[in-house]
């Protein structure tokens, strides 16, 4: 009796570490399939940036620069019009879609970041959309950009982006995904918070050149154009 016993514990003892093998085994499984899933996934993840961009001040010269380099985007027609166009004639076909802040009133008593923007950018501007859980915070911007420049605002909220008609996409939000899956393959995406806006650091300049201008990289969906800051502009 007491051997049948020791036989069956015995039994039961191999049949709770063979039990163990296999548990340790899936878990380790299951651990290598996660890696693999979150390094798929890792490209339309944001990247962990910092809550401020310091060139905010020069987002006019920025765009009018990243509208310069990737005129073939913005004007495909430029053949037919002799060659490369003046800045003043891509501004007239920039497109914007600005994508509201989600931390409105940032420094109190202050404007915040698209408060900024949108002043910078009115002058000259043809379109306008501007995608917002809060249109009631734009209406008086609205009302005035309409009787200064005659311009008429398309404002609709986030779940509606895919209806946009832009051709340039200025994301302020600083918290979750980046949009790129959302718009079409030409149109130009720049996150503002969502990738870092980061100092060329290869740049060859002399120290009179650093004191006027930066050259900093611009994020574009994830690629980065380089473009010149003037510090000038900050004053």
């Amino acid at each position: 009796m007491g051997k049948q016993i020791m036989a069956e514990q015995n039994c039961a003892g191999k049949v709770s570490k063979i039990k163990n093998f296999f548990r340790k085994m899936w878990t380790y499984l299951c651990r290598i399939l996660k890696k693999r899933h979150n390094v798929q996934e890792q490209p339309n993840d944001p990247e962990p940036e910092t809550t401020e961009n310091p060139w905010i001040f020069a987002t006019r010269s920025i765009i009018e620069q990243i509208l310069w380099q990737k005129q073939d985007v913005i004007r495909e027609e430029k053949e037919e019009l002799g060659g490369r166009l003046t800045r003043k004639q891509l501004y007239r076909d920039f497109k914007p879609l600005i994508i509201d802040t989600d931390t409105p009133d940032q420094v109190f008593g202050e404007d915040d970041d698209v408060d900024q923007i949108l002043r910078q950018l009115s002058p000259g501007l043809n379109f306008l959309e501007i995608c917002t859980n809060r249109p009631e915070d734009f209406v008086s911007f609205t009302v005035w950009l309409e009787m200064e420049y005659g311009l008429m605002t398309r404002i609709f909220p986030l779940d509606a982006m895919r209806e946009s008609h832009a051709n340039v996409v200025l994301d302020l939000e600083r918290q979750g995904i980046m949009y790129t899956d959302r718009l079409m393959p030409k149109v130009l995406y720049v996150p503002f918070y969502k990738r870092r806006w980061k100092i060329h650091e290869t740049a060859v300049q002399t120290e009179e050149e650093k004191m006027q201008n930066l050259d900093i990289e611009v994020p574009i969906g994830y690629n980065v154009l380089i473009v010149k800051v003037d510090k000038t502009l900050q004053n």
